[in-house]
């Protein structure tokens, strides 16, 4: 029996690039991925998070909150991209193979240029009609599976 997978994914929301792979996202998941996207400027990291992890947590960073925890950097986007539809869910897979140093260093890479390449924007994308459900816009609409975990490491700002 295949179970459904939640994931909270949060992500810089002026950022041109990340809103395309947010929509990419969206457009090649499974239909067991409960996904909801949650832009950085949205929300307060909290200090335990800071210091628990081995990563740097930013708001350059992509995090992924499952139920068995959080997940940075090149981490992050490839775990949400085991979700999707063959054969990016393949290419995941086999990408999660390379050294994480190696994966990281690229991930920063991009990271650092992306405004220059793609560019950004004043506000964070409003979300419409069939994908808003996917963008909550206050604690509330936070998936129950994942509220603790969320509750552990972030403070949403509400609008």
């Amino acid at each position: 029996m295949k179970k459904n997978h939640y994931i909270i994914v949060l992500y810089d929301g002026v950022c041109l690039f990340c809103e395309g792979w947010v929509n990419f996202v969206l457009n090649n998941k499974i239909d067991l991925l409960n996904v909801q996207f949650i832009p950085l400027q949205k929300i307060k990291v909290k200090e335990a998070l800071i210091s628990d992890s081995k990563k740097e947590v930013s708001k350059d960073t992509i995090i992924v909150i499952d139920e068995f925890g959080y997940y940075t950097q090149s981490d992050a986007s490839l775990k949400v991209m085991t979700y999707l539809v063959a054969p990016y869910n393949f290419l995941a897979k086999i990408s999660l193979l390379i050294p994480l140093r190696f994966r990281d260093y690229v991930y920063n890479f991009v990271g650092k240029h992306r405004y220059k390449i793609w560019g950004k924007k004043e506000l964070c994308m409003v979300p419409t009609g069939s994908t808003k459900d996917f963008f909550p816009k206050a604690h509330k609409e936070i998936s129950p599976k994942l509220q603790e975990i969320f509750n552990k490491h972030f403070l949403m700002e509400i609008e």
